[in-house]
């Protein structure tokens, strides 16, 4: 893990992690497009390049001062159609040069697909959906990021800015709701149920292996679990039992196991289902929280099982006065903190939120 051993920063973040004590509690940035605007960029020569994105991310995190860590370098948001299965709107080529980036969700996928994953294979199914149904030019977006991948290394790497994420994954779920819609996929699970848990159980063979190598060749100590749609407040008891929850558990264990620190990225309401997290590897994670599900109610169910991560609100980072955003910060950290517990923004930092707002957040750190 890159840094970790000697970093006190990351060593501040992991002793979180690990629920030890800490000399304060850590605060980690994650952010986006606000990188672009703290670097002065706009968005479509944000998007236009990874080594420009990756630069706007190192400058942001310099120009807030006083952080721990960046959760992960900005990337090139078009590769969002890898998770979503749907073509992603993109400043200055779909949109306004300032306009941040859509997911554009369509039925792409339709009931036969199911049965065309289970017979070729997750990956295989994968590469021709979204060259076939998405774009070409995706492909080559991806392609251009891999032959990035050196030159983006070495400038984090030169920049002294602790990264976190060396990998991403989101379970099953995510990628088949996002390519058939929202209300399509929900009846299927009604209706063809079987289909989709066959499926999802052809998809999880070896769907972690990628994340992990990644996070091991970048020498970075995280990888992103995500959830969003599979959150406890989208589904019934039953169907989260049966679609989601095994297979993020999955996930994040096999992250573990190799080593790395599973992030779980979990947007949305997950508060009816906070105890079914104590099956994932205790004193490993970090359960990342967007200010839908109740952070006080994961304190005191996890508190004691993994390291609690967030909750500053977008809407009082882009709309609060700096002084609000100390006060509030504060009260998380009495009542969160301190041990097992990181700063941190609901989801990311909202791409209008004032410089100021953020180094509120960082300072009630220093001072609590």
């Amino acid at each position: 893990m890159n840094g970790v051993a000697t970093d006190p920063r990351l060593l501040r973040v992991f002793d979180a992690v690990a629920l030890k004590a800490v000399d304060r509690v850590p605060v980690v940035l994650s952010a986006s497009a606000w990188c672009a605007r703290v670097s002065g960029l706009t968005l479509s020569d944000f998007v236009s390049s990874n080594l420009t994105s990756t630069r706007a991310s190192i400058d942001a995190f310099h120009a807030v001062g006083g952080a721990d860590a960046m959760e992960y370098v900005a990337s090139d948001p078009a590769l969002l159609s890898y998770q979503w299965l749907s073509r992603v709107k993109l400043p200055g080529v779909d949109l306004p040069d300032d306009e941040q980036w859509q997911v554009q969700e369509l039925e792409l996928l339709q009931p036969d697909d199911y049965q065309r994953i289970v017979d070729e294979g997750w990956d295989s199914f994968k590469t021709a959906f979204i060259t076939d149904r998405i774009g070409l030019d995706v492909v080559e977006r991806a392609e251009a990021y891999d032959e990035q991948d050196p030159a983006v290394a070495a400038m984090m790497e030169d920049s002294g800015v602790p990264f976190l994420v060396g990998g991403d994954l989101t379970m099953p779920f995510e990628h088949l709701c996002g390519g058939r819609s929202f209300s399509k996929f929900i009846y299927d699970l009604y209706r063809i149920p079987d289909k989709v848990e066959a499926a999802m159980q052809a998809m999880m063979g070896g769907m972690s292996e990628q994340a992990i190598v990644y996070a091991r060749e970048s020498g970075l100590p995280g990888v992103w679990v995500g959830g969003w749609r599979g959150a406890s407040e989208m589904l019934s008891q039953a169907l989260w039992d049966r679609f989601v929850f095994p297979y993020h558990r999955q996930l994040a264990q096999d992250v573990a196991a190799a080593g790395l620190t599973p992030i779980l990225h979990l947007d949305s309401d997950w508060t009816r289902d906070l105890a079914r997290l104590r099956e994932y590897p205790a004193g490993r994670c970090i359960l990342s929280l967007d200010s839908r599900t109740d952070i006080r109610k994961a304190k005191e169910v996890l508190g004691d099982h993994m390291c609690i991560m967030g909750d500053v609100p977008p809407a009082l980072l882009s709309q609060g006065a700096p002084n609000e955003v100390y006060q509030h910060c504060l009260r998380l950290i009495e009542d969160i903190g301190p041990t097992g517990y990181i700063l941190h923004s609901g989801c990311d930092i909202p791409v209008g939120a004032p410089l100021d707002n953020v180094k509120a957040m960082v300072r009630a750190a220093a001072d609590a």
